[in-house]
């Protein structure tokens, strides 16, 4: 291509010689009479030797990009063996926790089913006790509200709610997880990590051979390198003995003893189209190599962000994964499969530090109170018939102060004398014992009927029914609350309908089996179960696959960087290596006939001949 310019322009520069001189002196090898200055010689010998030094640049820049390409594949060729031999290690290192775990899921079953065996009263015993709580409401409502002790019934249910419900949540669904996601899948876990290991196994041999595959290319890219350095090398090296060559013919031109030296000038003007045209065509195949590389390092930075296009749903998670610092276990869904590991740390996170009997102790703390309140409902109504059992008027000499227990039994109560101190209204004395089954009520009404005593015996009997009335309720309260027990019958048998138990009892069993529970499951980690969370957590550990991703941008970094500069500095040198050699061929075609030495005749007869239409151009 070069060369077809160089001959347009050479004829153009002929056939415009008489109107253009000025233009054309530099290119013509005839140069007119009134060019016979320096200039006409030392302009085109200058050239020369810009173009072989272009021709020796060119030559180092092409060994220091060859370099950078070995360089460059080395580091690549090293930087993958380095992935393999981490990919072997990644899976050596993730088949141990498995081997593991499948070694003691079995045991781990068993473990499992002797802690959550039994505990069905986690949740039954919880909602038995909030039942309680409604049923006790739905029967002494009216109590709580006339002793005031509603608001501290509520906040005991409240406290329940809040703060040992929850309890049994957490407990409970640690439970779920030892028995649904452990016990139950025992066998599916051992089975899925047997395949597993087999396909690590499988995986491993297959790195082997992909690094034997590694090993070979490498080692024949290696010994090629002293042959495409000799190749490279030989273009270039044979360019600037070419160019040394003409420059010392160019030197010599006035020996006539050099004459045969001096025609190799027009050799290498020859050579010189010939290994610039080489030299240009090799530039051009790199040129498409380095546009085809650059787009390929291009296209591996679409294809890693998100890989599911270009190799599907199904191993796209896992590829994507490895360049977005995922867990592979959780890439690929692994951590469902024995996600009772995680499920029990969460659940042991929360239950280890809870303090179940401060929480329990916040229930018990408003019933306690709700017992006080309770116990002192009858009180008033106590001191107001003691008020008029012990009036000893005149009139009515009444001298008796009773307490619960004695206005129960009212004939219990101590006295000096068997008989009344004064004459009923029949007549006579009357005894303080309780005659045939006279209930209370009946009794006191038979004392204290004394003539003229009316009005404060029905005052006493009035008293004493609603004595009797709250002190009922109080009693039904305290048997059903359970803070106390006032007799055997607690609860009544009203209550019986929504438990066995008092209120206080339910939550007194409820918080020792409990209690038993949690600590049973805050001690797994001493038991099998406890082995096989730690295997699973090592094995998930080891499923982060971060040295992929690394060791790509390493090898990437060494293709698409390194190589890929090198390759380019060996396109530019052999770009300036076509170009120089050119530039030599023009200039040794010129040099040749003006450093030739012909007569000045030789130069009007062709002069004349050009007047005259017959101009040849003397190319060689």
């Amino acid at each position: 291509f070069f060369w077809s310019i160089f001959f347009v322009i050479r004829y153009m520069c002929c056939c415009l010689w008489n109107s253009c001189g000025t233009l054309c002196f530099l290119c013509s090898p005839i140069p007119k009479n009134r060019y016979k200055t320096c200039s006409d010689k030392f302009i085109p010998i200058l050239l020369y030797v810009i173009a072989l030094v272009g021709v020796t640049v060119s030559a180092s820049v092409a060994f220091l990009g060859n370099e950078e390409v070995s360089i460059g594949v080395s580091n690549a060729f090293l930087h993958a063996d380095g992935l393999v031999d981490d990919l072997r290690s990644f899976l050596d290192r993730s088949r141990i926790p498995l081997t593991n775990i499948n070694g003691i899921i079995g045991y781990a079953a068993l473990d499992a089913k002797l802690i959550f065996d039994g505990t069905e009263y986690v949740t039954q015993d919880a909602l038995n006790i909030a039942s309680s709580f409604l049923g006790f409401y739905a029967l002494h409502s009216k109590g709580l509200n006339e002793s005031n002790a509603l608001s501290g019934f509520e906040s005991a249910l409240t406290e329940f709610e809040s703060k040992v419900h929850p309890i049994s949540i957490d407990v409970q669904s640690m439970l779920d997880t030892l028995e649904l996601d452990l016990y139950d899948q025992a066998d599916t876990i051992e089975g899925g990590i047997d395949g597993a290991i087999s396909q690590l196994d499988s995986f491993s041999n297959q790195t082997t051979d992909w690094q034997d595959t590694l090993y070979q290319y490498e080692g024949e890219e290696y010994g090629f390198r002293p042959t495409r350095r000799v190749i490279v090398m030989s273009i270039f090296l044979a360019s600037f003995l070419l160019g040394v060559l003409g420059l010392v013919a160019i030197l010599l031109s006035k020996s006539r003893s050099c004459s045969t030296l001096f025609s190799m000038l027009k050799l290498t003007g020859f050579f010189s189209v010939l290994l610039g045209s080489l030299a240009l065509i090799l530039a051009s195949v790199l040129l498409v190599a380095s546009f085809v590389l650059y787009d390929s390092c291009q296209m591996l930075n679409v294809v890693t962000k998100d890989f599911e296009p270009f190799v599907g749903d199904k191993v796209a998670p896992g590829a994507n994964a490895v360049f977005n610092d995922t867990n592979l276990a959780v890439a690929f869904n692994v951590t469902d499969k024995i996600n009772f590991q995680e499920e029990l740390d969460e659940g042991l996170s929360q239950i280890e530090n809870i303090n179940i009997t401060s929480s329990f102790e916040l229930v018990f703390d408003p019933l306690r109170d709700i017992q006080g309140v309770i116990s002192s409902m009858s009180d008033t109504a106590l001191a107001i018939l003691n008020q008029a059992t012990s009036s000893n008027s005149i009139s009515c000499p009444f001298d008796d102060v009773y307490t619960k227990e004695t206005l129960l039994e009212p004939w219990e109560l101590h006295r000096t004398d068997d008989f009344t101190p004064y004459i009923i209204r029949d007549g006579n004395v009357t005894s303080y014992d309780r005659i045939g089954s006279e209930d209370s009520g009946t009794y006191l009404s038979r004392i204290y009927d004394k003539a003229g005593c009316e009005a404060l015996q029905a005052a006493i009997v009035e008293g004493h029914a609603a004595f009797m009335s709250l002190y009922g309720k109080e009693h039904r309260m305290t048997a059903d609350l359970g803070v106390i027990c006032p007799d055997a019958t607690c609860p009544t048998n009203e209550f019986t309908t929504y438990s066995n138990l008092t209120l206080v009892a339910q939550l007194e069993s409820y918080k020792t089996k409990i209690s038993y529970t949690k600590d049973s499951l805050v001690a797994l980690a001493s038991t099998s179960v406890g082995e096989a969370m730690y295997e699973i957590e090592d094995f998930l550990c080891n499923m982060n696959v971060s040295f992929v991703e690394r060791r790509y941008a390493e090898v990437k970094h060494d293709i698409c960087g390194k190589s890929f500069l090198g390759i380019e500095k060996l396109m530019w040198s052999l770009w300036a290596l076509g170009i120089s050699l050119e530039l030599i061929a023009i200039l040794s075609h010129v040099l040749s006939v003006r450093l030739s030495g012909s007569r000045r005749e030789k130069y009007e007869q062709d002069l004349e001949d050009q007047e005259n239409g017959l101009t040849r151009a003397d190319i060689y």
